[in-house]
């Protein structure tokens, strides 16, 4: 498969993607993106997440949810509110865990 048709399925599965809430969008789209990283390591090698779980796939790293979920926790908590359809809306707290 050429980078072009992988760019191209994760494009598409990041199109299919339903969730509204803007929170749950990014995580949904930042899951997708290092699931589909490291289904394709040979193609694919990208910074953090995915390249360290690449290179170094015998270190014990932690699952693969729980980690984005932090990573996309720390990056949203910059802000604290996010503008959508309804207005400005308080974002709760994010609850990342490592274990």
């Amino acid at each position: 498969m050429t980078v072009d048709h992988l760019f191209a399925e994760l494009i598409r599965r990041q199109d299919a993607l339903t969730e509204t809430d803007p929170c749950e969008r990014v995580l949904a789209g930042a899951l997708v993106y290092c699931e589909f990283g490291l289904a394709a390591p040979g193609h694919y090698q990208l910074h953090g997440i995915v390249s360290l779980s690449i290179s170094r796939s015998n270190f014990p790293w932690p699952p693969l949810e729980p980690t984005v979920r932090a990573a996309v926790a720390g990056l949203l908590a910059t802000s604290k509110t996010i503008n959508n359809e309804r207005g400005d809306v308080a974002r709760p707290t994010p609850r990342a865990s490592w274990s």
